[in-house]
């Protein structure tokens, strides 16, 4: 089974869009890092690259986005209050985005 490369002599950077789903100029804010990012031309985004590993999450609240709410989720959450104790089953996004980046706290990252 293929695995993706782990790069341990990386920082990680973490970038995630759209916690609030009316937050449109996130949405083009980081679709213009990912542009830079995967500019094989670019010469900051090869140096970038070389140096750091990037984590990044679009959209941290779809349901809110497809319903056409501001702040809320599907769940008339505002899922930006609820980063230091997410529920799995309740705030799910923001429960993995947070594991992730504890993850890489604990591990030095």
């Amino acid at each position: 089974e293929e695995r993706v490369p782990v790069f341990p002599e990386k920082e990680i950077v973490f970038v995630s869009a759209r916690v609030h789903s009316g937050e449109v100029p996130a949405q083009h804010t980081f679709k213009g890092i990912l542009s830079l990012l995967m500019d094989p031309n670019d010469l900051r985004a090869k140096e970038l690259r070389a140096r750091y590993v990037f984590k990044l999450i679009p959209m941290l609240n779809p349901d809110g986005v497809y319903r056409g709410h501001f702040r809320m989720d599907q769940l008339g959450q505002n899922l930006n209050r609820y980063y230091l104790d997410p529920d799995p089953s309740l705030q799910p996004a923001i429960y993995a985005a947070k594991a992730l980046t504890d993850y890489f706290s604990q591990i030095g990252k």
